[in-house]
């Protein structure tokens, strides 16, 4: 990826983590919360009536300064004089710009902090001598033209309203910052983990938004989120990874494998077959991801996995029973019969996990290594693994 690519991209991230960040924070501090991205600008906060807050972040790597002719800062100033006439936007709404960088002294950024060395008179007026100056005015000209028709009470206005923060928290260690706001949703070994998915689903409900037409997260949206999520790390449960749901799978490179010649055994169609693979897919991916994180008692996929051989063995050898075996068409419907009980009947992992996809995946699984079957003589029919496309129906 070009260094330009990466570096949006990177910024991108930042400003919706720091966008989950403050929100955060104004719910802790008991804030209703109405927030939308990518709108007037990264971030902006709105209450039933009014824009209240609108915020431009700027991530940079390099510890460079915020001077009075920093790009940051000019952009950042055309964004606050576009958007003060804005629907919504009142005398009471307040502009910010939020920087990694540090802003030099005596520039005109470092009279609009908010800090003690806040003088907006001073920002103002070196604003317009600087807009003056002819050796800047390529580079920034029509934004000067944009900053010099605005009378001068229109400018105490604005800018009496706009903020800039330096030295902000940045990309590598704002997931800190955000487990601090939320370090009581989960225990503290899974705080890690628990933040990784609260900001993956984050950034799917930013995405779905901005593609939406109705662009305003609200406070209601992110308990939804975390309360998902407490629920899924408690000790009776377990976190489900959505991008595993929403993987593109080949479904044709699976054809060879065992678990799908055993449907093939009884007939299934192709449409069933799909959902086979992807059931396959994310059983096995879900399962190997928990192991890897730590979610999972030592031993506790065996004692699940042992737990579904039992209950298919008594279906099974139930079904073979009930029947002589002496028609092909008998084995078959058979088959079907047993595959379908077990497609119904989802085995929990855990008390509170109630996700279907686990325990048909992990009859995939155990069936892939056969295991368990569905064809009355499954394991007479596939043990050898070499046999030729078309065999298993002979």
């Amino acid at each position: 990826m070009p260094h330009s690519a990466a570096a949006s991209l990177k910024g991108y991230l930042f400003q919706c983590q720091f966008a989950l960040l403050e929100s955060l924070r104004r719910l802790t501090d008991g804030l209703l919360v109405s927030v939308s991205i990518e709108t007037l600008d990264d971030i902006v906060y709105e209450n039933e009536d009014n824009v209240t807050d609108v915020i431009q972040v700027k991530h940079h790597e390099s510890g460079k300064n915020l001077t009075s002719s920093s790009n940051d800062f000019w952009k950042t100033v055309k964004i606050w004089i576009d958007t003060k006439n804005e629907p919504g936007v009142t005398n009471d709404t307040l502009f910010y710009l939020i920087t990694t960088e540090t802003i030099s002294e005596d520039s005109i950024p470092y009279y609009l902090k908010e800090d003690g060395h806040r003088d907006v008179a001073e920002a103002i007026k070196k604003m317009d001598e600087w807009t003056v100056k002819e050796k800047v005015q390529k580079d920034f000209k029509k934004i000067f033209e944009l900053y010099n028709e605005m009378e001068c009470f229109e400018k105490e206005n604005l800018f009496k309203n706009c903020f800039i923060l330096d030295k902000s928290i940045n990309i590598s260690n704002i997931r800190e910052e955000i487990s601090k706001e939320i370090h009581h949703s989960c225990e503290p070994n899974q705080i890690e983990k628990f933040v990784d998915r609260l900001i993956e689903r984050w950034l799917t409900l930013v995405e779905t938004k901005i593609r939406s037409d109705y662009k305003l997260i609200s406070g209601v949206d992110i308990y939804s989120i975390i309360s998902e999520l407490r629920e899924e790390f408690k000790r009776d449960n377990l976190p489900v990874d959505s991008e595993i749901m929403e993987i593109q799978l080949e479904y044709e490179s699976y054809w060879r494998y065992m678990f799908i010649k055993q449907l093939d055994l009884i007939h299934m169609s192709e449409k069933t077959k799909r959902y086979a693979v992807e059931d396959y897919y994310q059983s096995r991916e879900q399962r190997s991801r928990w192991a890897r994180e730590g979610f999972l008692y030592p031993g506790e996929l065996d004692k699940y996995d042992k737990k579904l051989k039992v209950e298919w063995e008594r279906q099974f050898e139930f079904e073979k029973s009930k029947n002589n075996y002496l028609k092909k068409e008998d084995l078959i419907q058979i088959g079907q019969e047993i595959y379908n009980t077990f497609q119904k009947t989802g085995e929990p992992i855990r008390k509170n996990f109630s996700d279907p996809f686990l325990s048909r995946g992990s009859y995939h699984i155990l069936s892939d290594e056969l295991e368990v079957g569905w064809h009355p003589q499954y394991y007479e029919k596939l043990k050898s693994r070499n046999m030729k496309n078309g065999d298993e129906n002979d």
